[in-house]
């Protein structure tokens, strides 16, 4: 028993310092193994409420005591609906391709992964649960709202569709969790223990069937796909510039905290959404958007640690 718990600690160490390489690799899986493809899209959903489940084992009513509501408040009316929403109106004006792909994206909250990626790099990990908890709690409203006003009739979307699966997706685990598996102390301990983990495995088998979606289209239209890159990559400097630079007075932890909340998003959701409710393009670029989501934290790192 102690061999296999000495086992688990290293694997699940090395999933964690290395989740930047090992995403990449689901995507290269995903262009390569074959019948990938043939996975329901409901698959997704199922994993994504599986991430969110994990999710709330980190819970600890003790981590919301430093909450700052004016600045979390503030921080997410600017970066998860006013900023989507300039970002669209400036898409639709330079690149109305891009334009609700940017919204979809803007509007997903913050990733299960940002508390390890806190605790990683240096930020308050305390801070990226109430964040993620927060911003996951209020998006089946927040979006559901935002693609009601903007949607028109060149892009016709199952809104209600839409509220009820983010609705399912986020709810349901929280009710699951709360209800009955935190009453299980041997598995709430063990669940809290490996969650950073099966986040990223989870957060795996995502990319690998939605690259598999699309497939194709990676190796037939080369020049969608760079351009796609080219827009993502501003979205994502945007994102975490503004929490850099927003609160550059403030100590070093509270920066790197809001940068990760401001890029460390929760992309995975926005594709599925994408794979359900929005036409292939949408799809293709949310996942192309995923190898940025990857390589932005892995640059971020490095930035936080050559700026001290």
């Amino acid at each position: 028993k102690e061999r296999s718990s000495i086992v688990l600690t290293t694997i699940r160490t090395f999933i964690e310092t290395h989740f930047g390489a090992f995403l990449l690799l689901a995507f290269v899986l995903g262009l390569t193994v074959p019948g990938l493809e043939a996975i329901p899209k409901n698959a997704i959903l199922f994993l994504q409420a599986t991430i969110i489940l994990f999710a709330c084992s980190k819970i600890r009513i003790a981590d919301f005591s430093d909450f700052r509501a004016r600045d979390v408040g503030g921080f997410y009316i600017l970066r998860f609906i006013l900023l989507p929403i300039l970002m669209f109106y400036i898409a639709e004006i330079v690149a109305p391709d891009y334009k609700y792909a940017l919204l979809l994206l803007g509007t997903m909250p913050c990733g299960a992964t940002l508390p390890a990626m806190m605790s990683i790099l240096g930020g308050n990990p305390a801070l990226g649960l109430t964040a993620t908890t927060i911003s996951g709690l209020l998006s089946p409203f927040v979006v559901s709202v935002i693609f009601a006003l903007f949607s028109t009739m060149g892009l016709q979307l199952d809104i209600n569709g839409m509220f009820q699966t983010l609705f399912i997706v986020i709810f349901c685990p929280v009710l699951l969790y709360f209800g009955v598996l935190r009453r299980i102390e041997p598995l709430k301990l063990k669940m809290r223990e490996n969650a950073s983990m099966m986040a990223i495995v989870l957060i795996f088998g995502v990319i690998m069937i939605v690259v598999a979606y699309q497939r194709e289209r990676f190796f037939q239209e080369p020049w969608f796909f760079t351009e796609a890159f080219i827009v993502g990559t501003i979205a994502y400097f945007i994102y975490y510039a503004m929490g850099w630079f927003l609160f550059k007075n403030r100590d070093r932890s509270t920066r790197i905290s809001y940068s990760l909340m401001g890029g460390n998003n929760n992309i995975a959701l926005g594709i599925s959404l994408a794979a359900l409710y929005f036409p292939e393009k949408e799809m293709f670029i949310l996942v192309v958007w995923e190898i940025l989501w990857i390589m932005g934290v892995t640059l971020f790192q490095l930035y936080v640690k050559r700026d001290p």
